[in-house]
């Protein structure tokens, strides 16, 4: 209720630019699934352009079980997305498009898959959504984090799920652990001074993922 009626105090004053994404988030990271009510779009076209190109395992309900969680309608175009905010009873106005990463980052052979989408009206300053999903104990893939960022950097380590540095403007920057069943903000990272943590950037991480599965 409290952030019902901070969305509402910031339509009617008139938020800055990126205010308004950043309250929608607040309840938004925790995404409802569509409703037909909601919006009308055929999950399994939509899955099919999300992950147009995407060497993957994924099963064909993988792909749509994740498209729905993300809330997404396919753009007049057929080149894009739109976005449902089930707290605004609203959709987006400006399309975008998205790019899906799938990864295994602690080589168990099942996927966890990164997605980053979103515009200034989704998302803020940083104009631009990082997602993961993680498959859980039920076999169904479920969000683990969705919020304002770029792709993120990997920390170089022996973790079975290593650190996360989220991209973004500005020298601070979130950390994202692992606390053995999801990803949490832990801390943030400086990124003004000379020392910094060894990273790779999950695209890379991403391509060679991609590149292997190509190979068998």
């Amino acid at each position: 209720m409290k952030n019902l009626i901070l969305i509402l105090l910031l339509t009617s004053f008139g938020a800055p630019q990126g205010e308004l994404a950043k309250s929608r988030n607040l309840i938004r990271y925790s995404h409802t699934p569509l409703s037909g009510r909601n919006i009308k779009n055929p999950p399994d076209e939509g899955a099919d352009l999300l992950f147009k190109g995407v060497r993957t395992k994924l099963t064909a309900n993988d792909k749509i079980d994740i498209y729905s969680k993300l809330n997404f309608k396919v753009s007049a175009d057929k080149k894009g997305f739109i976005q449902f905010i089930p707290v605004l009873n609203t959709i987006t106005k400006e399309t975008f498009t998205a790019t899906v990463l799938p990864t295994d980052l602690n080589h168990d052979g099942v996927e966890e898959i990164f997605i980053s989408y979103g515009n200034c009206e989704t998302s803020g300053n940083t104009c631009n959504e990082i997602a993961l999903y993680i498959k859980n104990i039920k076999g169904h893939y479920a969000e683990d984090f969705d919020m304002a960022g770029l792709i993120p950097d990997v920390i170089i380590s022996t973790k079975k799920f290593p650190d996360l540095i989220i991209g973004g403007p500005g020298m601070y920057r979130p950390l994202m652990r692992w606390n053995g069943s999801k990803y949490i903000n832990n801390a943030t990272i400086d990124f003004s001074g000379k020392k910094q943590p060894r990273t790779i950037d999950i695209e890379k991480i991403s391509k060679a993922y991609q590149a292997s599965l190509k190979a068998k």
